[in-house]
This record gives C-alpha cells, sequence and structure tokens, in this order.
C-alpha cells in the first residue's frame, strides 16, 4: 500500500507510537510483537530476526536507530545465507544487525 520511501516514516511512527512515555526504546517483547505487523512482508529478514530477538534476555531494549535500521538493512540487503549487499568489513549497521548476521550464520552452520 506504501512505496518503500512512504513507508519509512510510517515503520518509525510505530516506533514512536509503541514506546512507553518518555522512554527512547521499545521493550524486548513489545518489539517482538510489533515487527511482523508493522513490516508485513517487505522483509525477508522477520522471521530469523524474532527468532534472534528472543535469544536476548528478557531486558533487552530496542532503540530507535536500531528499529529503523533493520527496515534500511531488510530493503538494502538479500536474504541469508547469502545476505547480497551486506559487508562485514565495510557496512556501518549497528551492532544488533552485525550480531543478528552472525546469528544466522552460526544457525545455518549448525544444519
Amino acid at each position: 500500500f506504501l512505496d518503500n520511501a512512504e513507508f519509512r516514516p510510517f515503520f518509525k511512527f510505530c516506533f514512536e507510537f509503541n514506546r512507553e512515555g518518555t522512554k527512547r526504546f521499545l521493550e524486548r517483547d513489545t518489539a517482538l510483537a510489533l515487527l511482523p505487523l508493522c513490516i508485513e512482508d517487505r522483509s525477508k529478514h522477520t522471521l530469523n530476526f524474532l527468532e534472534f530477538l528472543e535469544t536476548k534476555p528478557e531486558d533487552f531494549k530496542i532503540n530507535r536507530d536500531q528499529w529503523c535500521s533493520f527496515l534500511d538493512f531488510s530493503l538494502a540487503v538479500g536474504p541469508a545465507p547469502e545476505f547480497d549487499g551486506w559487508d562485514s568489513e565495510e557496512s556501518s549497521w549497528p551492532i544488533l544487525i552485525d550480531e543478528y548476521v552472525e546469528f544466522v550464520q552460526e544457525k545455518l552452520k549448525e544444519t
């Protein structure tokens, strides 16, 4: 219903609207519930990313930069296992995104 340029402000709004009070982050469980509703089929990374987030402690928090970077990553980088467009040496994604890629790569090695 929205092209990618129009979708980004909506995705950011979803984060802002679901923050509690003046907090600058989403609780892990809120992000786990909200992400699939907001991003729907725009990301080939959603299921793996949700699985990755579930490995984080319950008190883990996601800030707006990480939230928005997941959308940017989803639009710029191809699905696992290739992750076309992602370069561990040259990319400047938040550490959370790098950890996600490492998590998926390790998961794939185990299977």
